[in-house]
């Protein structure tokens, strides 16, 4: 009886514990998520203006016709950075308009992706007040 009443409590002695360390544990981190998710965009938007200005040079050394997945993926990339509010820089805005400019002279073949590109070229993420 002794013995039972003693394993009993150390259980719930351990449990209590782990509870409070978990509780601990996931306090701290909460602050380091939203600083890894602003963080993330801050390289994102970096990321994109690289490509962007990879692209145009390519386009004008190389004449190397981007693919339509990688125009995809570069506008949702943009879409991406603006939802959290954020914005790619004035530079590389004029650039994709280069780039867009660039691709509907060489006769790239989805003029709606070269619409929607230019329209991200041309605007800026506006933040509700």
């Amino acid at each position: 009886m002794k013995y039972t009443l003693l394993a009993t409590s150390m259980i719930v002695g351990i449990g209590i514990f782990m509870v409070v360390n978990t509780q601990k544990e996931q306090e701290v981190q909460a602050p380091q998520k939203y600083a890894d998710a602003r963080l993330s965009m801050v390289e994102l938007k970096q990321g994109i203006e690289v490509k962007i200005d990879f692209l145009l040079q390519e386009i004008k050394e190389s004449h190397i016709t981007p693919t339509h997945k990688g125009l995809t993926q570069l506008l949702q990339s943009m879409k991406t950075v603006r939802a959290y509010g954020q914005d790619i820089s004035k530079e590389a805005k004029d650039n994709l308009h280069h780039i867009v400019k660039q691709l509907k002279s060489g006769g790239f073949s989805d003029l709606n992706l070269l619409e929607k590109l230019e329209r991200i070229s041309r605007s800026s993420v506006v933040l509700p007040a």
